[in-house]
């Protein structure tokens, strides 16, 4: 669901499977943190800058309206991101390479999303489309190749995949290693001693990666392929 802020009108994108049904549910505004209500009755969904007036006057909803219910920004049943924003998934052995990798995102522009489990990154996944994503060689006690993360990916259609930039990290991998990056299905693998070159290669990869991806669409275009 597309939903706007009234107050500073940034747009977000809400998946539907996290809203309950038959609910005016209220949350917060990412970026100036208004109020935003999103009703889910089967009425016309919309938000409104100022949603605490009850429709009784008692604070209790009107007969045959839906009930309220209250999300902050920060809750995990509800992830909120503000639309046209690239989305980093994180996922670090410990806490100084999560750092590292969203330095490194953060300044290509992504906002990113730090996860501690595998349980809690497919979860995410299942949900919200990822840019990119950043997974290290041990993550939830795992190895890279091993990883319940690379077989969800792989079981995703073409047109899915090619849309993630996926980055794995470890201390076993020669650093921009193509062969070894295609054995282990990813984009790109980075030796965990060059994490302080991380923002140069990512840039460089990326960048490269989205100009491989441009002169494939367009000769899929050109072919009447799509």
């Amino acid at each position: 669901m597309e939903v706007t802020c009234e107050h500073c009108s940034t747009h977000l994108n809400i998946p539907d499977d996290r809203l309950p049904a038959n609910r005016r549910v209220a949350i917060n505004c990412p970026k100036c943190r208004n109020k935003i209500t999103i009703d889910t009755g089967g009425r016309d969904a919309g938000q409104s800058s100022h949603p605490d007036a009850p429709a009784d006057g008692h604070g209790n909803s009107a007969p045959g309206e839906p009930d309220e219910v209250q999300y902050d920004q920060d809750d995990s049943v509800l992830d909120i991101f503000e639309e046209g924003k690239k989305l980093a998934l994180i996922m670090g052995r410990e806490p100084g390479q999560n750092e590292a990798f969203k330095a490194a995102a953060q300044a290509l522009g992504y906002q990113c999303v730090q996860v501690e489990s595998n349980n809690d990154a497919i979860g995410k996944l299942r949900f919200h489309h990822f840019d990119l994503i950043v997974l290290a060689d041990g993550f939830d006690g795992q190895t890279a190749a091993e990883s319940p993360i690379l077989g969800y990916l792989n079981r995703q259609s073409m047109s899915v995949r090619r849309r993630i930039f996926l980055v794995l990290i470890g201390g076993a991998f020669k650093t921009t290693d193509n062969m070894m990056a295609y054995a282990l299905s990813a984009n790109l693998v980075v030796n965990e001693k060059d994490l302080n070159k991380l923002p140069g290669i990512l840039k460089a990869a990326t960048a490269e990666n989205e100009k491989f991806y441009k002169v494939f669409m367009d000769t899929l275009v050109e072919t009447g392929k799509i």
